[in-house]
């Protein structure tokens, strides 16, 4: 993590602030790392050019790659876009010679590179640090950057679930408060330790999943109706919850989990236990969430509902978790 803070710190600053998301250096890659830093396309919703961007060997500005003119420019001082800037504004060659001596003759350079902020800034003539520019420029040297980077990637422009909120409703013939829908949200993490767990519950709560009534939409040639019951149209709420063939195995289920009686609704299933189940403990209730996640998984793979192998491989798994 240190070499990786260091690499972000010193080497990645050039690369995050380009205006060019492909140069001639090839994919990021941190010391110690198994992978490609991939930053860049999130971080380009946050500004057309930063004003940490390097003048000298900039990917992006190809006359800095070979003009010496630049990095005699970054010995007298101007070594970021930045530089060129004051209180916001763009300098005029003429406040550039007076701050850092620069040479008459370098008035075609100044015109060069005031016609690439041009093209790549719009109000190019007035601009400030964003948040991206305020991270790098005051977090540079702190343990926290690597966090404080990806906090701001994800408030880019979060994407709403309202619609998917609505979608529900509509279909379940039910309404469902924001608070409770955030809670939901928030509760897909916390079924499993494992991932993929989480993972089929956040398909399923934001109608990822391929149902059959969508693969239908998308390939005609693929019937929308159920493979389990043969009678009705397979939808996310049908394929895990009110297809006949899994009625039975729903209720033994949660008889053999608990040894008490609670009937399992359309909610409990496909949002989980949280708003439910107040017959429960806590225990209960993390080893109910568990169970559901576990048989929705089985219910992908299997075309006839729960067989009795099944259900003990469910139970078999919520033992093992409590």
């Amino acid at each position: 993590m240190a070499g990786l803070h260091i690499f972000l710190s010193n080497k990645c600053t050039q690369r995050l602030t380009s205006a060019k998301l492909k140069d001639p250096c090839g994919p990021l890659k941190g010391p110690g790392s198994s992978g490609v830093l991939d930053v860049q396309g999130p971080l380009k919703e946050l500004r057309n050019l930063s004003l940490l961007s390097p003048i000298v060997n900039n990917p992006s500005f190809k006359p800095s790659l070979t003009d010496k003119t630049y990095t005699y420019w970054e010995r007298l001082g101007i070594k970021r876009i930045g530089d060129m800037y004051e209180m916001g504004k763009l300098l005029s060659f003429q406040q550039l010679q007076l701050k850092y001596n620069l040479k008459s003759n370098q008035y075609f350079k100044y015109l060069q590179f005031r016609d690439y902020l041009k093209k790549h800034i719009q109000g190019y003539q007035t601009l400030t640090l964003d948040l991206l520019d305020e991270a790098m420029n005051n977090k540079a040297e702190s343990s926290n950057l690597i966090s404080y980077l990806y906090n701001i990637i994800l408030n880019i422009e979060l994407p709403s679930t309202e619609a998917i909120r609505v979608d529900w409703e509509r279909e379940l013939l039910i309404k469902i408060p924001k608070e409770t829908w955030e809670k939901y949200l928030i509760y897909i993490h916390k079924y499993s330790i494992n991932a993929r767990h989480n993972l089929i519950q956040f398909k399923i709560l934001h109608r990822l999943y391929y149902s059959k009534t969508r693969l239908n939409k998308i390939y005609p040639n693929i019937s929308p109706t159920c493979d389990k019951c043969l009678s009705q149209n397979a939808t996310i709420t049908h394929s895990f919850v009110s297809c006949t063939k899994l009625h039975k195995s729903w209720n033994e289920m949660f008889t053999k989990l608990f040894n008490i009686k609670l009937d399992p609704n359309t909610e409990m299933i496909i949002f989980g236990s949280m708003e439910d189940g107040n017959k429960l403990n806590t225990f209960q209730k993390s080893r109910l969430n568990y169970g559901l996640i576990t048989a929705k998984k089985i219910t992908q793979c299997l075309t006839c509902g729960f067989q009795i192998c099944r259900k003990r491989h469910i139970l078999k798994k919520c033992d093992s978790s409590s």
